[in-house]
């Protein structure tokens, strides 16, 4: 999508291998306890939002989902994607089969 403004942001290089620079119009890395406030701070609102695989690393998944949500223009598509806590009792592997396979994965939330 060569007309499209592409922004990343995370809180590491996880497998970027680089590529993301390509890509991404502009890539910020930021601190985990300030990924709520680095939405926040993004200017202009956005047609698509994906959250891929971070929504289970947050200690505010309410505070993230709202920033997103504020972030919205009228037009939106969005995808999330995240670890389902029914995986807590599946085999430990590399790669997160189980949800504690992440030792940044937080604990469940009841309202999820």
């Amino acid at each position: 999508m060569p007309d499209s403004y592409y922004v990343s942001l995370d809180i590491c290089d996880y497998r970027n291998n680089e590529v993301i620079n390509i890509y991404a119009d502009e890539y910020i890395l930021t601190e985990k306890e300030n990924f709520v406030d680095s939405i926040r701070s993004l200017s202009g609102k956005f047609d698509a939002i994906i959250c891929s695989h971070n929504l289970e690393n947050c200690n505010d998944r309410y505070g993230k989902l709202k920033a997103i949500l504020d972030k919205f223009n009228n037009r939106v598509k969005l995808y999330l994607s995240f670890q389902s806590e029914k995986t807590i009792n599946f085999p430990k592997n590399y790669g997160c089969l189980n949800y504690y396979d992440d030792p940044n994965h937080k604990k469940p939330s009841p309202r999820f």
